[in-house]
């Protein structure tokens, strides 16, 4: 049986030591071939738990943030109103469009002066909420648009069971 230096290791082994798939004629021995084997399956695994910790890094770092960011009731309330007072608004240039053109009805008229009477009451909450802000106060939209004292003042049906929210600032 001949024998083979191996260019790896420089060792001289049978020729079996360098058999590879079907008994084909590798240039590295067996025993190279191995360890080059575990050394390619160590960076593998060390690459992949290198890439989770940054991931759990990353993470960390977005939940920590994130739990910073989040919003208080103003900032919702705030939020809220803003959003509403832009779809008013888009309706009321829709309606203003119309008459415009001359394709407005006494119906569409109505339309205008309920739209900016709901405009006009989503800016006094949006003051309403801005003022309590300033006091300390962090209450719920719900405790603004539930309020039937403004309702009631901005002509929207209900029975008044509330008081002036303003009252407490005013002394009266």
């Amino acid at each position: 049986m001949s024998e083979r230096t191996c260019e790896t290791c420089g060792e001289t082994k049978p020729r079996k030591a360098f058999w590879g798939v079907n008994r084909a004629i590798m240039k590295t021995c067996t025993d190279c071939r191995r360890k080059e084997a575990r050394h390619k399956r160590y960076k593998r695994a060390k690459k992949k738990a290198d890439l989770a910790e940054t991931r759990r890094l990353a993470k960390l770092a977005r939940d920590k943030m994130r739990a910073e960011v989040k919003l208080t009731n103003t900032d919702k309330s705030i939020k809220y109103i803003n959003q509403k007072i832009a779809s008013i608004n888009n309706k009321l240039q829709k309606y203003m469009d119309k008459m415009t053109f001359g394709g407005g009805t006494n119906k569409t008229k109505h339309a205008i002066i309920r739209q900016t009477k709901n405009v006009e009451y989503y800016e006094e909450l949006k003051e309403l909420v801005m003022s309590d802000a300033a006091l300390g106060y962090d209450k719920p939209i719900e405790y603004y648009l539930d309020n039937t004292y403004l309702l009631n003042k901005h002509g929207f049906p209900c029975v008044v069971t509330d008081e002036n929210p303003r009252s407490d600032e005013n002394g009266n």
